[in-house]
């Protein structure tokens, strides 16, 4: 009892992270320490560099005209590129739902199949989000500004998010935050 009133204790300290729901379990655990800011992330820098370079790093290498003289509408290929972020985004849901299973039978738990996935879609969907952010910034900017730009718009969401959770009569300022609806 002493130990779960400590770790719940350290866990409110913390709040500016994630909420903390359900610390003095296994899977509350780790959505409050990885799901709630390392993983998504990660993968959501991941989908920024991958986002940026989706259409501007074929333009910036000179590839872009030799695509486009195909018979190829740019709606037709902006549409495949993304469609392939998507397709990658899944693969990346698919593999971290595979490990969260994996941590779930490691750590002697029920395997809670659904609850897996529909936990790494969510960091991906994220992740498009800040992805589609990129794609975006990259048809304006330069590729390497379009990626410092949306990495200190994913820095502004989790300071926003945080800021929405610590400070009382804020909390209109996490709502802004896609942080604040993944979380």
């Amino acid at each position: 009892a002493v130990i779960a009133a400590g770790v719940a204790q350290l866990a409110e300290s913390l709040r500016f992270l994630a909420e903390p729901v359900a610390i003095d379990t296994v899977p509350g655990y780790v959505t409050f320490r990885v799901m709630s800011l390392i993983l998504p992330a990660l993968v959501s820098v991941w989908a920024i560099l991958a986002g940026t370079r989706l259409v501007r790093g074929d333009e910036e290498r000179g590839w872009l005209d030799v695509v486009l003289s195909t018979p190829r509408s740019r709606t037709r290929l902006l549409a495949e590129k993304l469609t392939a972020l998507v397709l990658a985004l899944g693969l990346i849901a698919l593999l971290l739902s595979l490990g969260v299973l994996a941590g779930q039978a490691g750590a002697v738990e029920p395997l809670a199949y659904g609850r897996a996935l529909l936990a790494a879609l969510n960091v991906s969907l994220l992740a498009f989000t800040f992805g589609g952010a990129a794609v975006l910034l990259s048809q304006l900017l330069p590729g390497r500004a379009a990626a410092g730009w949306t990495v200190t718009l994913l820095a502004a969401a989790f300071l926003a998010d945080s800021t929405g959770r610590t400070v009382r009569g804020a909390g209109w300022v996490g709502q802004l935050s896609p942080l604040h609806h993944y979380n």
